[in-house]
Parts: structure tokens; C-alpha cells; sequence
């Protein structure tokens, strides 16, 4: 049934009443990509729904027919982006029709409860005797740091960067394998996810921000897992 409304929002299906749903053209293949904006374009799209919601110019409930209207998009691509923005947690498909957008962090009070939030929740669970720091993927994480640190803080959207330093405090929770710790961090990152969108790119502070990930990162390859989280309450 899942991808009846899928097919359906899309515009590849309509609905009778009493009938059921029929394929409105057979000719068109559903997941065949259409040409009306490039994907370039679509991330476009989406930055705009998320600055839209970061002023408040974007309702909490919307229509599919809505949203294509709005930003010129057609519903295959809308589709799309809707999707991304579903997987990341800050909007979700109404039963029915439509969909809704998820209150997120949109104030520097709540921005700050958010940061005192994972200060405190990061170094608790490392200090955990459940914590296992596991070398190579610290070193995978590493090389992204170091990159981003001597390259990459040069053309990185404020986009990119978030998901670059969500991926770093989210793996380290996955090294507890404490599904609690790691839904709760999750979380706390999609809740600041837009606050962050809408902060111009400051390339000083990502080289800092990777510097200190760094010395967390060596400190666990060290074994010195109390230094790590330590300085990981701090950042």
C-alpha cells in the first residue's frame, strides 16, 4: 500500500471513487527521472523549504499540490525531496493527504538547551562501560575530519558541514550499541538540523570545530577515553 501512495503522490496514479487506483498514463515509467530541473536544482528546492520553515513562511501542514505550486517543482521531483526530508526527521506524510513538518529548534534559547542537551549526553556515554571505541572506523572519521580541517571548510555549504559533524557525534554514540543513546542524539541533532542551515558558513570556526574532533578522535585511538570525553563536553 506503501507504494500505491507513493505512485499516487507522485501523480502516476489516480484514485475512484469505489474503484480503486488506475495508472493515469501507461506510457510514463514512475522511476524514470524527469528533466524539468536538474538535481542540482532539487537540493535548491530543498534548502528553500528549509529556510522557508527556519522564518515561518511555510506552514506546518501543507498539500503535495501546495508545495509544487510554491516552488515550481514538479510532484516526481516534490516527491523526492520530501522523502530526504522525511528520512532526516523534520517532516512526515499525513495520513490521508498532505504533510507535516516537525517543530524544530528555531531560537537561540532553545538552540542553547539543545547544545547543554548533547554536553551532557555525549561524555556520559563514552565514560560507559558499555563504550567501545573501534579503531578503523575512527580512522575513516579522522581522514573526513582532517579533509574537511585543510580543504573542505573552503566551499562547504552550512548544510554539508552540519551532516558532516552530525555523522561524527552520531557514530560515536553507535559505539555504545546503546539504541537509547543513540535515538536520543539522533534526535537532538534533527531538532537543531535547520538553526544550523541558517548560519552563514564560518570558515574558522569548522577548521577549529574539526581540530577538536581530532584530539577527541586521538584520544580514543589512544585508549585515553576519559581525556576524549572530557574535551567532547567542550566542543
Amino acid at each position: 500500500r506503501g507504494a500505491i501512495i507513493y505512485l499516487a503522490e507522485a501523480d502516476f496514479l489516480e484514485r475512484r471513487p469505489q474503484k480503486g487506483f488506475y495508472v493515469k498514463n501507461p506510457e510514463i515509467n514512475p522511476f524514470e527521472e524527469k528533466n524539468d530541473i536538474s538535481a542540482a536544482d532539487e537540493n535548491d528546492i530543498y534548502q528553500k523549504i528549509a529556510f522557508d520553515r527556519l522564518r515561518h513562511t511555510l506552514p506546518d501542514t501543507v498539500s503535495m499540490s501546495e508545495l509544487v505550486r510554491r516552488y515550481n517543482i514538479s510532484r516526481a521531483r516534490m516527491l523526492h525531496v520530501l522523502t530526504r526530508i522525511a528520512s532526516e526527521g523534520w517532516a512526515e506524510r499525513r495520513s490521508g493527504n498532505g504533510w507535516a513538518f516537525q517543530t524544530l529548534i528555531d531560537n537561540v534559547d532553545a538552540y542553547k538547551e539543545n547544545y547543554l542537551f548533547r554536553a551532557t549526553l555525549e561524555p556520559a556515554f563514552m565514560r560507559s562501560e558499555d563504550f567501545y571505541p573501534d579503531d578503523l572506523i575512527l580512522l575513516r572519521l579522522k581522514e573526513k575530519q582532517e579533509f574537511v580541517k585543510n580543504e573542505g571548510y573552503k566551499f562547504l555549504s552550512s548544510i554539508e558541514f552540519f551532516q558532516i559533524d552530525a555523522e561524527f557525534h552520531e557514530t560515536l554514540a553507535t559505539m555504545t550499541g546503546n539504541r537509547f543513546f543513540i535515538r536520543a542524539l539522533k534526535r537532538a541533532n534533527q531538532l537543531r538540523r535547520l538553526m544550523e542551515y541558517g548560519l552563514p558558513p564560518d570558515h574558522k570556526f569548522i577548521q577549529r570545530v574539526c581540530l577538536e574532533h581530532i584530539a577527541v578522535i586521538n584520544d580514543l585511538l589512544n585508549k585515553n577515553i576519559k581525556a576524549g570525553a572530557t574535551l567532547l563536553k567542550n566542543i
